[in-house]
């Protein structure tokens, strides 16, 4: 495919997300630093907890993802309970 210089490819970005928010928060800062990342939309998983424990790195998480910006979107999926990485990432492939 031969692109005019104005043009963007127009792939969302997929990020897959559970309890890191140290490593999220990295990721997304250098996505951000990505001239294109202003005409992107960026979709993220979120895995649930398998307890209580990690319920509440979750919900750091949840409340970090809140305040993305810097894309041409941002849309969110919150899993309701734990589907583990395997199945978190073929569901949200699907979903794409």
């Amino acid at each position: 495919m031969i692109l005019k210089s104005n043009q963007i490819l127009s792939a969302p970005i997929a990020l897959f997300c559970f309890t890191r928010l140290v490593s999220l928060s990295a990721c997304i800062e250098s996505l951000r630093l990505c001239p294109e990342a202003i005409y992107k939309d960026l979709i993220i998983f979120l895995d649930a907890g398998r307890d209580s424990e990690e319920q509440k790195k979750v919900d750091e998480v949840r409340s970090f993802i809140k305040h993305i910006d810097g894309f041409k979107s941002v849309r969110v999926n919150l899993r309701k309970q734990n589907l583990g990485v395997d199945y978190n990432i073929i569901y949200g492939i699907q979903e794409l």
